[in-house]
């Protein structure tokens, strides 16, 4: 009988449809989902008929055909903030990493249209808090400048975090001193001043939105290395491995010499850094 009451009603068969439902006493379906067909099919509001569907998925009348249906992603807006009340400013050419033991997510520079940026945040995901490491890491020893479109990745076996590269400002870089393996200082090597790079993050952002596809040159992406630590004894602290990592501490440039020099460096972990960034 149902079958043939859905038939009537989909033919548009209204008066028998209502005549045999109203003499049989069936229910035909739930009283919702025969709310959401007037509304939809019938009389075409479009407004009631959301309301009848947001009232039929609160009332689990949809979970059926919801659990049947393939998974699909799920955007949720985050907007937790810090203590007071604050957040990280709007930004782009910024780098994330996430320490997934402990849900925290480590947020470094960027771009804000005006300038780079040097601010070092951490997000805390089961809390849906933010907390400011820093205000600017170019005030701490051994801390990394303003920079965008670099990379940053974390170790989570080591619990430190390591951040290379950035887009060139074309400002003059100087040696800084660093400790050696050994424990004395050290100046790291830096490219004579004609490979320096001469473009600023501005010009590149009006390539991009100009659809250039001319590449930019490698030299307009300085390579620093610097590692922070999130645990330990020297938990908040950064150190400057590398000023320039194409330039090795022994004088040497090839690619042998690079990555014996960083790898001994980061105490055997660079398979690791470069498992990450490929």
């Amino acid at each position: 009988m149902r079958y043939i009451l859905k038939h009537l009603r989909q033919r548009r068969l209204l008066t028998p449809f209502s005549d045999i439902l109203s003499r049989s006493g069936l229910q035909l379906e739930h009283p919702t989902i025969s709310a959401l067909y007037e509304n939809l099919v019938l009389k075409g509001e479009w407004v009631s008929a959301e309301e009848t569907v947001r009232e039929a998925s609160y009332s689990g009348l949809l979970d059926g055909y919801r659990f049947s249906c393939q998974p699909q992603a799920e955007w949720t807006e985050l907007n937790g903030t810090d203590a007071d009340g604050d957040v990280p400013r709007r930004r782009g050419g910024h780098a994330m990493c996430m320490d997934e033991q402990n849900g925290l997510i480590y947020l470094f520079g960027g771009w804000d249209g005006q300038q780079n940026l040097d601010d070092f945040w951490v997000y805390d995901v089961r809390e849906d808090t933010w907390r400011m490491l820093s205000l600017a890491t170019s005030r701490e020893s051994n801390g990394p400048g303003p920079r965008a479109c670099h990379k940053m990745v974390f170790d989570p076996q080591t619990g430190a975090i390591y951040v290379l590269g950035r887009l060139g400002e074309g400002e003059a870089l100087e040696p800084l001193p660093v400790r050696s393996d050994e424990g004395s200082s050290a100046s790291v090597p830096v490219p004579p001043s004609s490979s320096r790079p001469s473009i600023n993050t501005a010009d590149a952002v009006d390539i991009a939105r100009q659809g250039s596809v001319t590449p930019l040159p490698w030299s307009a992406y300085p390579s620093e290395f610097y590692r922070y630590h999130t645990r330990g004894l020297d938990a908040g602290k950064w150190d400057l491995l590398f000023l320039d990592t194409t330039v090795s501490r022994e004088g040497g440039s090839t690619a042998c010499n690079l990555a014996h020099n960083v790898d001994r460096r980061l105490g055997g972990r660079l398979s690791f850094l470069i498992t990450k960034w490929s």
